[in-house]
């Protein structure tokens, strides 16, 4: 996991060590640019990372070995945030039921995350309801009740062809008078290029006055992750994270890509297909894997 990002960070240690000045970080960063951004670093995030170590020089701090990975490990603690789980959101909130709605591209995961999410909450001792809302998708409605069914979780499914809107608002009052805690609802995955599904995406979350968004983001997408989040993030906006796919990602910058491009917490991480493979984000958990 992430051996990518964490060699060229090796080398941005071994090779600023002793007195470094403002050129050497450029020149550093000039020469390594390319292998961070194949690691799936963002260009802005990388010159972030660069001026946040050129401005930490310039105040005095010294260049030895441990200094440089402290360098390194405070810039991306600045850029990437933690979310407190979602079950201490729920029952912190008094809106019940309160409604929590997906958002993301097809692919990333998001029909299996969903049904992490909803065992999680009803282990927390929260009563879950799934809304259905992938109306288009041939097989989503099969599939998602597949696996709410194998753990016993409640749902609605409005049918192929409805308005999907239409179905998130039939699935919270059925949630409602069956006093259920939270609502989640399933959204068909959108292109972040395709304009009349954003369009409906956000009627979605108007029509059901979600409470909280969640962006579900592939850790394999490299860098489109973070065209994805500044998307959705200006239509219809989100609260947090959730990383997918983390478990197979070998290059390990698309989370740091993410965060930067958002500036929105990460929840949880994807690290597998069981249901309980879905664990709280910690930012010292990313910094231990891609720092030598």
């Amino acid at each position: 996991m992430f051996e990518r990002i964490k060699g060229v960070f090796k080398g941005i240690i071994d090779e600023l060590q002793g007195k470094i000045s403002e050129n050497d970080i450029n020149r550093f960063f000039e020469e390594h640019e390319l292998d961070l951004i194949e690691a799936d670093v963002s260009f802005e995030a990388i010159e972030y990372i660069k001026d946040y170590m050129i401005k930490r020089v310039k105040q005095g701090i010294k260049g030895d070995k441990g200094a440089v990975r402290q360098l390194l490990q405070d810039a991306i603690l600045s850029i990437v945030t933690k979310e407190r789980p979602l079950e201490l959101i729920v029952k912190e909130r008094p809106e019940r039921p309160f409604v929590v709605t997906f958002l993301g591209i097809n692919g990333t995961g998001k029909t299996t995350t969903i049904a992490k999410v909803a065992k999680r909450l009803s282990s927390a001792g929260i009563k879950p309801f799934v809304v259905i809302g992938d109306t288009y998708r041939t097989g989503a409605i099969e599939q998602m009740e597949k696996l709410l069914n194998s753990i016993g979780i409640d749902h609605y499914a409005g049918g192929y062809g409805r308005d999907p809107a239409s179905v998130a608002y039939d699935g919270i009052q059925m949630a409602r008078a069956s006093g259920n805690d939270v609502v989640l609802i399933d959204t068909a995955g959108r292109m972040q290029t395709n304009e009349p599904l954003l369009e409906e995406l956000a009627k979605i979350v108007k029509v059901s006055s979600s409470n909280y968004n969640v962006f579900v983001g592939d850790a394999l997408s490299g860098n489109d992750i973070m065209l994805q989040a500044r998307t959705f993030l200006e239509r219809p906006g989100f609260n947090a994270s959730i990383v997918t796919k983390v478990d197979a990602d070998v290059k390990g910058g698309s989370i740091i890509s993410l965060a930067f491009a958002s500036r929105r917490p990460i929840m949880f991480l994807g690290v597998g297909q069981g249901y309980d493979d879905l664990v709280e984000f910690e930012p010292s958990w990313l910094v231990e894997r891609i720092l030598p």
